[in-house]
């Protein structure tokens, strides 16, 4: 035997309860670039940069900023901002893998450098210069966001952080 599918709240009309279970039953799957989801995501990301899961935090932002790129119209101000909040990620990935890995000398240290981290050290870089791209169209070249994106993706793109 199957299980009813729990009632829906009682906010929700007769109308919309309907067309909700007619969709594949209740409760409802949002989709991906659904608000709820997409600002869950956002707090989800924050939460676990909060506790040093980089990675995850990372892959989130790469997320909720291709969430605005799909939602919003071309080189949207705040775009850029997940952009950088996905960069910062990388970076903090980056920093954390270099002082794990063992360097040349066998100890851990910067020296490091792998596959996976020149693939992430490409991300950021490439994440920063889509958000310096995007605030130069919004607020001019000179801005200061701008060009802060600008250096930034510079020395990432040196292996810097």
């Amino acid at each position: 035997t199957t299980a009813s599918p729990p009632p829906p709240p009682p906010f929700l009309t007769p109308a919309a309860a309907a067309l909700a279970l007619g969709r594949g039953g209740w409760p409802p799957l949002l989709h991906p670039r659904h608000a709820t989801s997409f600002n869950a995501c956002t707090r989800l990301a924050n939460c676990c940069r909060v506790l040093g899961d980089h990675a995850q935090a990372a892959q989130l932002f790469a997320h909720t900023a291709s969430c605005m790129e799909a939602a919003y119209p071309p080189n949207f101000p705040e775009t850029a901002d997940y952009l950088e909040a996905h960069a910062q990620a990388l970076g903090d990935l980056l920093e954390n893998a270099a002082a794990a890995a063992p360097s040349r000398g066998g100890r851990a240290g910067p020296g490091a450098r792998s596959a996976l981290t020149a693939g992430w050290a490409g991300a950021r870089s490439s994440a920063l210069e889509r958000c310096a791209a995007i605030r130069a169209v919004c607020f001019g070249p000179d801005a200061p966001g701008a060009v802060e994106a600008r250096k930034e993706a510079a020395r990432a793109l040196r292996g810097e952080r």
